[in-house]
């Protein structure tokens, strides 16, 4: 659901035909991942808190989607060299 609503920011953002600003981009783009940073911060405490085989599992299958999902809305460029 997360991944979803961000994918579905992104796609808005890049069907905008207005100038890209500040308002048109970054803003939309940081607020739609709020949910996502959520999800994340939530759920991999608890897997570090206790690993058990069901915590696990969801693991794997979370940190696919969500690297799938990064390498779909993050440019390359900026997962080589982030911005520090």
């Amino acid at each position: 659901m997360a991944v979803a609503r961000q994918s579905e920011a992104v796609d808005a953002i890049t069907d905008n035909e207005d100038r890209p600003d500040f308002h048109h981009t970054i803003e939309p783009l940081e607020v739609s991942g709020q949910l996502v940073t959520y999800m994340s911060e939530a759920f991999f405490p608890q897997l570090m808190a206790g690993d058990t085989p069901d915590l696990v599992a969801m693991e794997t299958g979370i940190t696919a989607l969500l690297t799938r999902h990064e390498e779909q809305t993050v440019p390359t460029s900026r997962r080589r060299n982030p911005v520090v």
